[in-house]
């Protein structure tokens, strides 16, 4: 699936009024289909066992950093 077809997927999704989760170690689900949707990137320590999430929010428009 190229970048156009996965963006008529998600408009698809939204039309029917469907929640989605998604996992991806590529994909962050910036379309102009989605209106919205929440990311968190997971970010591990170099050589810590610990994993932790930094949040985005996508707006239909751009990819914003969330406090």
């Amino acid at each position: 699936m190229d970048r156009a077809n996965r963006g008529q997927v998600f408009d698809l999704l939204v039309n029917l009024g469907l929640d989605l989760v998604l996992t991806s170690d590529h994909e962050w689900c910036e379309y102009r289909e989605l209106d919205g949707i929440a990311i968190h990137q997971l970010i591990t320590g170099d050589g810590d066992d610990a994993v932790t999430t930094a949040r985005f929010v996508w707006n239909g428009y751009r990819t914003i950093p969330s406090e």
